[in-house]
């Protein structure tokens, strides 16, 4: 738990730093398509994983963190 604390805090500084000078609409887009790639190869790895097999484990475990950085670091659309 504490590497996705620390992936939290350093993602939603970045987000801070980079909203204003790439605007939110920009941020907004990049963090949901990073979100849809991760789901989208952590569906694809389920998929395809034949059984509990560990590189299978640590690939879903890499993309839910992947996923985690953009849902973080991007703006609620309320913002906009």
């Amino acid at each position: 738990m504490i590497g996705i604390g620390t992936i939290n805090v350093l993602v939603t500084l970045l987000a801070i730093w980079l909203i204003d000078r790439i605007g939110r609409k920009k941020l907004l887009l990049f963090g949901t398509t990073g979100m849809a790639v991760s789901m989208f190869i952590i569906a694809f790895t389920f998929f395809n994983s034949k059984g509990a097999s560990g590189a299978a484990s640590w690939i879903i475990l890499l993309f839910i963190t992947t996923y985690i950085a953009p849902h973080n670091g991007t703006p609620d659309p309320k913002w906009q």
